[in-house]
């Protein structure tokens, strides 16, 4: 349908510092702050291949993007005496990605013409590490509250009766989770994992005109952000033991883990969802001494199978 010739560059320059203050021998706190200034320069030559029209101008953009974003954190070591060990911490943080253009174009460039803003976000994160049973059992929890500003997403959209491509900003989103990691060594041979994650984000508000803002009409469906299932869970196990093989010795070694994620949408539109789904994967491996270490591993060996296909209203 058309060709085009693309130019970017960007110049990044930053500058960051982190100080770190003992209260007490428990007691940490943190403060940092980066400041980052990018400079963007974008050019688009555009030309149709399959009708005598003629190629539109290049698009010639430059913008500069900077932001000081800080983080502020304490961490408190508790003594506890049912615990080995136990950390409790809490942040805050800002985070910052720069504006930038759009180079997929295939109908027309109109969508190339303006660049897109940057987002922003602030995040505050709460949670306890800890160590127990001699410190063969280990538990990290944290909870997450993201406040995220004009946020970036990739889009499928009709633009002059056309379907674009664009990656633009959508609005402003709340995206909380909680997360929490275990592992347990009950033996010296063998360790045994599991992890889940809880996620949920909305939108604050939407950007008019955006795909997020047509995704109600278009597809009947409530916008919400993408790439976020309400859950994940992760869980598996390693063995090992030694066995006499050579001048050093050898380890033999297996595990397997199991991963499933529930149903979540990938585009800003809704539009395209992947549902729940499980993979399982296993592994067997052979260490000789400290020098060699050969591993056997297989992904997805149930052979589940989901295939996704379609178009904007048409995805099964």
């Amino acid at each position: 349908v058309s060709t085009s010739q693309i130019k970017a560059e960007t110049d990044s320059f930053s500058v960051f510092g982190q100080f770190d203050w003992a209260f007490t021998d428990a007691v940490k706190a943190t403060v940092g702050a980066r400041w980052v200034q990018d400079r963007k320069d974008f050019r688009l030559g555009f030309q149709y291949l399959f009708a005598p029209i003629p190629a539109p101008p290049d698009v010639v953009l430059a913008n500069t993007y900077s932001e000081l974003t800080p983080k502020f954190g304490i961490d408190w070591k508790v003594d506890a005496g049912w615990a080995d060990s136990l950390l409790l911490y809490g942040s805050a943080a800002r985070g910052f990605k720069s504006g930038g253009y759009n180079g997929i174009n295939i109908f027309d460039n109109s969508i190339a013409s303006t660049a897109y803003a940057p987002e922003s976000n602030w995040t505050y994160e709460a949670g306890a590490k800890i160590d127990m049973l001699g410190s063969t059992l280990r538990i990290n929890a944290a909870y997450f509250f993201a406040d995220v500003s004009d946020i970036v997403m990739n889009s499928t959209v009709v633009v002059n009766n056309q379907p674009s491509f664009p990656v633009d900003n959508q609005g402003d989103a709340d995206i909380q989770g909680l997360e929490l990691e275990t592992t347990w060594v009950p033996t010296d041979n063998l360790t045994l994992f599991a992890n889940l994650a809880l996620l949920d984000g909305k939108y604050k508000n939407i950007q008019p005109g955006s795909a997020a803002a047509d995704a109600p009409a278009l597809y009947q469906v409530t916008a919400t952000p993408p790439q976020l299932p309400d859950y994940t869970i992760a869980f598996g196990f390693d063995y090992g033991f030694d066995v006499a093989l050579g001048a050093n010795g050898g380890r033999v070694s297996f595990g397997a883990d199991m991963y499933r994620t529930d149903d979540y949408v990938t585009a800003a539109t809704n539009d395209f969802v992947v549902k729940a789904y499980n993979r399982i994967n296993a592994f067997v491996g052979l260490s000789l001494g400290d020098s060699w270490d050969f591993r056997l591993a297989a992904k997805n060996v149930a052979d589940d199978r989901e295939v996704y296909v379609g178009a904007p209203g048409n995805t099964r």
